[in-house]
């Protein structure tokens, strides 16, 4: 049967030509948010700032931490 030595590497290209088609999709998705500005769902679930992610390695934790600090009474630490 000559279909059968055919199949397997038609498989192969629509799975890659599928997977490069959906990785160009979520690119362009994903650039056109950033541009206007959208929150994800996550940081929406995690009450993220826009913007927080990008502060640094850490940078959600001195988010955090200057929120905290600003809520707090000003008092003198020694």
């Amino acid at each position: 049967m000559p279909t059968d030595s055919y199949l397997i590497p038609a498989l192969f290209m629509f799975t890659f030509v599928a997977a490069i088609a959906f990785a160009i999709y979520q690119y362009r998705k994903a650039k056109k948010a950033r541009a206007e500005h959208h929150e994800s769902a996550q940081a929406k679930a995690l009450g993220e700032r826009p913007g927080e992610r990008h502060m640094g390695s850490t940078g959600s934790d001195t988010a955090m931490t200057a929120e905290q600090n600003s809520q707090r009474p000003n008092t003198l630490r020694s």
